[in-house]
């Protein structure tokens, strides 16, 4: 019997259960990920999209930044804050903003489940340009 076989079989035959912190931390992430989009349509009532999004974002980057000072992190950079304006402008502004925008005339439903396709839509038209997809980005899609 080799010690490769001997260790394998001290394996437990079930995985252990997840602590308790975990499934808390799981829980929470599942509510508030599968709300946002409710929370989106409900708040479209008194709010435009967009000032709806920019004043989200605006708000969480502040707290982010005065959690960032409070831990002694230096103030960022400008070039810094021009990739960071970049990317929220495109991300926030357009993926979040745009998510809005579809929320006033489709219901939030139809939103999440064109969201939940995308990563889906966007291996196939990986593949129509000749990029296959690999083993692990099939298992996270």
């Amino acid at each position: 019997m080799s010690s490769t076989h001997a260790h394998a079989s001290a394996l437990p035959l079930r995985p252990a259960a997840l602590p308790p912190l975990i499934l808390a931390c799981l829980a929470a992430t599942w509510l508030i990920w599968g709300s946002t989009y409710l929370a989106i349509k409900v708040a479209l009532v008194s709010l435009p999209p967009f000032l709806q999004m920019g004043s989200r974002f605006v708000a969480a980057g502040a707290l982010l930044l005065l959690w960032m000072r409070w831990r002694g992190a230096a103030w960022p950079t400008a070039r810094q804050w021009g990739h960071a304006s970049v990317v929220g402008a495109l991300m926030l502004g357009g993926g979040m903003g745009g998510t809005a925008v579809a929320e006033t005339s489709v219901g939030s439903g139809l939103v999440v489940a064109f969201i939940a396709v995308l990563p889906l839509m966007i291996a196939a038209l990986n593949r129509l340009y000749g990029q296959r997809t690999t083993r692990a980005e099939l298992a996270g899609i």
